[in-house]
């Protein structure tokens, strides 16, 4: 009858089984990497959104101690501190209005006004400054629930 023949497998076919193999195992690991990766990211937000009520409530205290000493140590201690923090936020007197603190908001602008003599702000850093202020209190103007 016919004579068999034998069938060879082409080199090629089992290195590109075995580039394949390594293709999807390198796409699965940078998944998890990313998944990994993403998981800390919220973690961080969500830590930094902790920490903003109680600093920001530690800065509406320190204008009302009565020694102005000490008030004025913990103000410079409070913008050291904040001077390499990823928090963005803007602190104002809440009888003024007049900005105390501006964290995260534009270099040249955080840097007047966290000066220990404040420089006056030009019209548009101060029209810059009113606007993020407004997009701020926006954010913020969220419905609160009471926990009792």
């Amino acid at each position: 009858m016919f004579p068999r023949r034998k069938k060879n497998v082409p080199a090629s076919y089992t290195a590109s089984n075995f580039l394949l193999t390594y293709f999807i195992i390198g796409l699965l690991i940078l998944s998890l990497a990313f998944v990994f990766y993403t998981k800390q990211i919220f973690q961080l937000n969500r830590d930094l959104n902790e920490q903003i009520p109680p600093l920001a409530g530690l800065v509406s205290e320190i204008p009302v101690l009565n020694d102005m000493r000490l008030a004025n140590k913990l103000t410079q201690i409070f913008k050291e501190s904040l001077s390499a923090s990823r928090l963005s936020f803007i602190i104002t007197d809440a009888e003024t209005g007049e900005v105390i603190i501006a964290q995260g908001v534009d270099k040249s602008i955080e840097r007047k006004i966290n000066a220990h003599a404040p420089v006056l702000l030009s019209p548009s850093e101060e029209s810059k400054l009113r606007n993020i202020l407004e997009r701020m209190k926006k954010r913020n103007d969220k419905p609160q629930r009471d926990n009792v």
